[in-house]
């Protein structure tokens, strides 16, 4: 009897200790899961940012060769109309009827 009675606790920790190992290989599963998602997430971000940074690189150039082709008229027909500056003793009348 005293053999029957021995086995049982290690029955208990064994079962005890199947249940912490299913447990802890869940908790791993789910949280390498989570990063893979995570990854994913950022992967897709990543590749928008890299589409979005191309377009400004290419709009760089397209200013950056206009610019060099200029004689100045471009740089100063922008300082007027955007900036509003105007030329030295340069007056500049502006109509405010619309017309």
């Amino acid at each position: 009897m005293r053999a029957a009675k021995a086995e049982k606790p290690k029955s208990k920790k064994s079962l005890i200790l199947r249940l912490a190992l299913i447990a802890f290989v869940a908790y791993i599963a789910v949280t390498l899961i989570h990063m893979q998602l995570q990854i994913s997430r950022s992967e897709t971000s990543l590749a928008d940012v890299n589409a979005k940074l191309q377009q400004q690189q290419s709009t760089n150039a397209e200013i950056d060769r206009v610019l060099a082709q200029d004689d100045g008229t471009y740089k100063e027909s922008i300082a007027r109309d955007k900036l509003g500056y105007a030329k030295p003793n340069e007056h500049v009348y502006i109509n405010a009827s619309g017309d």
